[in-house]
């Protein structure tokens, strides 16, 4: 969305949807103002993002991101399998199968028995015990320093949400290599498994 132009032909029409009439922005009194196209925008001064994918792109060109891809997409791939081979105290499971660079998991503590999430209801105990487990990890993850790993709940079929589960995006991978992976699954299974000794 950020690098996308999106062209309309109604006079204003950009401008009446997207302005916030914010003081502080797009001042009225200065020079020039109807070159000013901020307001009429949808993320509001963020204009140069589609030069900073240019420059980017003139930088590493069409090889390095077709490697960059490939190297998130074989991410994925090695955390997806590390996962269900691992040698880990608590085990994990995939919420879905994964998408692209996407993988969407629980993370189940060795104290807590198995049971299937998408047929659980919000007012069972297996659900809230489960839902609490993402969010403790998180925290407990950011104290130490050791990685920020978004979590949610929402639903994928009907109208229940699913416990909380992990979203492991991978994206700016540069600089992460195969071990930062293995790093990540072990820091959530100590983690897990300490904070969910019994339950």
């Amino acid at each position: 969305m950020q690098c996308s132009a999106f062209l309309t032909q109604h006079s204003g029409l950009l401008l009446e949807c997207n302005r916030s009439n914010a003081a502080y922005l797009f001042q009225p009194d200065k020079k020039n103002t109807e070159m000013d196209i901020g307001d009429k925008t949808i993320q509001c001064g963020r204009l140069p993002d589609s030069f900073k994918l240019w420059l980017a792109w003139k930088h590493i060109g069409d090889n390095g991101w077709v490697h960059r891809m490939d190297k998130a997409v074989h991410l994925m791939e090695h955390m997806h399998k590390r996962m269900l081979n691992g040698p880990w105290n608590g085990r994990f499971q995939v919420v879905v199968e994964p998408s692209f660079t996407n993988l969407c998991f629980w993370y189940f503590p060795k104290s807590m028995e198995a049971f299937d999430p998408h047929t659980s209801s919000p007012e069972s105990e297996q659900y809230k015990n489960l839902h609490a487990v993402a969010p403790a990890i998180k925290a407990k993850m950011q104290e130490h320093g050791r990685g920020l790993i978004g979590f949610q709940s929402i639903t994928l079929d009907g109208d229940i949400p699913l416990p909380n589960f992990f979203r492991m995006v991978f994206a700016s991978v540069q600089i992460i290599e195969e071990s930062h992976v293995e790093m990540t699954l072990k820091d959530i299974d100590v983690f897990g498994s300490d904070i969910f000794a019994k339950l």
